[in-house]
């Protein structure tokens, strides 16, 4: 069998304990601060400051002043972005005090030149890597027929023998959404195709929502979010710690490994799943367990360009489904998260296998979404 695409997380995952979670967390919060230079101490106007993964950030005044507001309960990573500086973030957590002060004093960047060979003229070779990159970091999904990134001019791109291809950025990517009605600023720190196709990919991304032109965009934008969201691994999440994955249309399954054949396999059906989520702090939860959780989604069928994707990867049912399948690992055997999603201890902490490996970015949602029925 061949082997599987591989996502590293870092973004969309968020749960709660709780029903009641949603509501005490409309509580909102005001986070204010500076951004100065390091070496000469002054201000850095229009520098953007965003909570990783999510809608909320600011762009600083003329004094370096920013403020972010109406910010819900939990723990964050606040990132401060501005060309020609090094990016900065710090670990905060929204809890107890309604405003927090978060200061950051950022370093101008310096250039090192690399010693490898990268496609930097825009020949053929470099459009061929491009629509590759595109493929593997947008993905196939219907939504992704409506994504385009804006400045791919930014992009170049490494090959060796030991993978297929490496992918960097001179600034964040831009990327347009209009299925889903966002612009996403994905800040990339690394992405790599090894040869045995395993796709690992991370950075801070930013989530701006787009204006509709009319009331059916909006409408449009609306449903779309929403299915984007049900049947995702926040979705999933969600349910799990509220008990209600059968409820949800999530049926779990505790395996050895991935394996196609699996699909239609029901004997691992596994009830006390709730177990697996530790709580540690007020605004934290640990997820622990071993091995891999099958993870089938029944309220939704497959979209029809993953049935290619399950053929190449050595599946030998050749229709469309009328449920999804994923696969869940944890390769140190537990991680972390707080509740809105944000992985707090490590992006390496979670993989995925399946059809939340086959979707990409053009599926993803920020961490703040809360589906309708919830607000």
């Amino acid at each position: 069998m061949r082997r599987f695409f591989v996502i590293i997380l870092l973004f969309a995952l968020s749960f709660s304990l709780t029903d009641q979670y949603y509501s005490q967390s409309r509580k909102h919060y005001t986070i204010t601060g500076k951004v100065l230079d390091k070496g000469t101490g002054k201000p850095i106007p229009l520098a953007n400051v965003f909570l990783d993964g999510t809608t909320f950030g600011a762009a600083t005044d003329n004094s370096g002043k920013y403020e972010i507001k109406n910010v819900v309960r939990g723990s964050y990573k606040i990132v401060v972005s501005m060309i020609g500086y090094e990016q900065k973030d710090v670990n905060i957590q929204l809890m107890d005090s309604t405003t927090i002060v978060v200061n950051f004093k950022i370093a101008t960047l310096s250039y090192k030149l690399e010693e490898i060979n990268i496609t930097t003229e825009r020949d053929y070779d470099w459009i061929d890597d491009y629509e590759f990159f595109k493929k593997n970091f947008l993905g196939t999904s219907n939504n992704s027929e409506e994504c385009s990134i804006m400045n791919k001019g930014v992009l170049e791109f490494i090959k060796s023998d030991e993978f297929k291809l490496k992918a960097k950025a001179s600034e964040p990517l831009k990327i347009l959404n209009k299925a889903l009605g966002y612009i996403v600023y994905f800040d990339m720190k690394d992405f790599e195709i090894l040869n045995d196709d395993e796709i690992n990919y991370y950075g801070t991304i930013h989530f701006e929502e787009l204006i509709p032109n009319n009331k059916d965009e909006k409408l449009k934008w609306e449903k779309k979010r929403e299915e984007a969201y049900k049947g995702s691994l926040r979705h999933f999440l969600t349910s799990l710690c509220k008990g209600k994955l059968q409820e949800n249309g999530f049926y779990c399954y505790k395996v050895n490994f991935p394996k196609w054949e699996d699909l239609r396999n029901r004997k691992y059906l596994d009830p006390y799943l709730s177990e697996i989520i530790e709580r540690i702090s007020p605004v934290e939860r640990v997820l622990q367990f071993n091995k891999y959780i099958m993870v089938t989604y029944m309220e939704e069928w497959e979209e029809r360009d993953f049935l290619a994707y399950r053929n190449y990867h050595g599946s030998k049912i050749f229709q469309r489904l009328d449920f999804q399948t994923s696969w869940v690992k944890l390769p140190y055997g537990f991680a972390m998260f707080d509740l809105n999603g944000n992985v707090v201890d490590n992006y390496k902490s979670v993989k995925v296998y399946g059809y939340w490996a086959w979707q990409k970015i053009a599926d993803l949602m920020p961490t703040d979404y809360v589906p309708r029925e919830l607000n």
